[in-house]
């Protein structure tokens, strides 16, 4: 008798387009932007296809799906850190969707940022301000960071390095160091080990109700209700 493919997890696992996984990682490290995107389109048929639209089944599909695009993109160059930022927030969403509708929005909106992400990264490093700036406020979150700072480490002036971070990254040197706080404030508050006070200081807020506030205006919601809910917010 011959096996169901849609209805045997292990025929379904033998069916699954390997080599169509290679073939995007390829496509993501010559930089091959629309190979790329015909590499996830054909991907992510298959997922719906091979599960028979079975939403919980392509839920746990999707999941595995966002890993290995985030993964193929931080073998393409991309920023590991910033990469997994984003992996963390997609996927603390997932649980939340009920319905084909939502869920395709969702891994569009994926798609559309990591490739996007993918493909600016090698061409902002062109950039050596742009690129030295990320890395120094990156790497100095926790302390106290000026643009007199940022200028001597890159060996330039506060105008010019504003003036270039702006044009090439869309934001202010000031929001995307509050920015880079923010995202590693919301991996420290689920982390249970690390007090509710703590975490303001270990991300570079000198004021713990400068924090909240600046939390709230970004995430939505105060500190300690994104640590009671796990993360988990509805947008």
């Amino acid at each position: 008798m011959q096996t169901d493919a849609k209805n045997n997890p292990a025929a379904r696992a033998i069916d699954y387009p390997i080599e169509k996984e290679k073939e995007l990682r390829a496509m993501l490290l010559t930089h091959d932007k629309h190979g790329a995107q015909n590499a996830i389109n054909e991907l992510l048929g298959h997922i719906y296809f091979s599960n028979d639209f079975n939403l919980p089944e392509i839920r746990a599909r999707l999941i595995e799906f966002v890993v290995v695009l985030s993964r193929a993109i931080i073998d393409s160059g991309a920023d590991m850190r910033e990469v997994m930022a984003l992996n963390a927030k997609y996927l603390g969403d997932v649980d939340r969707f009920t319905d084909f509708e939502d869920m395709n929005v969702w891994v569009t909106d994926i798609v559309h940022k990591f490739i996007d992400y993918s493909f600016t990264m090698p061409q902002l490093k062109h950039s050596s301000a742009v690129y030295k700036i990320t890395e120094y406020v990156n790497a100095n979150y926790a302390k106290k960071i000026s643009l007199d700072d940022i200028a001597k480490n890159v060996y330039l002036s506060r105008s010019y390095i504003s003036t270039v971070f702006k044009a090439e990254m869309g934001v202010s040197i000031t929001d995307y160091i509050r920015g880079v706080r923010i995202e590693r404030s919301k991996q420290l508050l689920l982390d249970n080990t690390v007090r509710l006070v703590e975490v303001s200081g270990m991300c570079g807020f000198d004021d713990q109700s400068y924090f909240t506030k600046v939390f709230h205006k970004a995430v939505g919601v105060t500190p300690k209700q994104y640590r009671d809910m796990r993360g988990q917010i509805n947008k």
